[in-house]
């Protein structure tokens, strides 16, 4: 009976003091339990842990269609139109795929120097050397030293260069014609400016980043 009476007063006690009037400023803190614990919401949470996780979303098929892939794809179907008419014509006995880029700036003037070349054609150094030595065991080109500067390499078409001429423009005019049947006359200035800039920006870009890799 005693034990039932301690146990009547003591819940009394307890609930004076729930109900107590706190002093202002005094928080009431509740032991966390698992009825009281706030319950996070799942789906947030997931969906920021799946944005985490989750790569940005690509389009595949956009992505085929870069400017850099078209021009990669125009370009192995340009040399694929190029050995066509190459052969046509009979020039494939001794011209090759980009050997028409010196041959026509020495068409346009004969015995020109490398360094000339490099810079009227927009390319390498080593570009040109390559393609001058394939070009001279062709028997298309001849290399001489400068007589005023021994360090510098002039370009001349050999007799068998020279011979080629006509048939190298007749080529030309095939190309330009399917060319030419795909774009409009405007169209077909604008992309030839276009590809003269993006050469430019490639060959820049090419010629900064060895000097940034150069030893200072």
């Amino acid at each position: 009976m005693a034990s039932s009476s301690a146990r009547i007063a003591a819940r009394r006690i307890k609930s004076l003091s729930d109900n107590r009037p706190r002093r202002r400023g005094q928080a009431h803190f509740a032991p966390r339990t698992p009825q009281n614990e706030p319950v996070p919401d799942g789906s947030r949470i997931g969906a920021k842990s799946a944005a985490k996780r989750s790569p940005p979303v690509r389009d595949a098929q956009s992505s085929v269609d870069h400017v850099a892939f078209l021009l990669g794809r125009a370009y192995y179907n340009y040399l694929g139109l190029l050995e066509r008419v190459l052969a046509a014509t009979g020039l494939d006995a001794c011209i090759r795929p980009g050997m028409g880029h010196v041959l026509f700036a020495l068409f346009e003037r004969d015995d020109r120097a490398m360094k000339d070349l490099v810079e009227r054609l927009d390319l390498s150094y080593s570009t040109v050397s390559g393609m001058l030595t394939r070009m001279k065991r062709a028997g298309v080109v001849e290399l001489t030293r400068d007589a005023g500067d021994g360090r510098s390499i002039r370009v001349r078409l050999a007799p068998l260069g020279r011979s080629l001429e006509d048939r190298c423009f007749q080529a030309v005019a095939e190309i330009d014609r399917v060319i030419d049947s795909a774009i409009s006359p405007r169209e077909a200035a604008l992309l030839r400016k276009s590809l003269r800039s993006i050469g430019h920006a490639m060959r820049r870009h090419v010629r900064r980043t060895r000097a940034d890799k150069s030893p200072s």
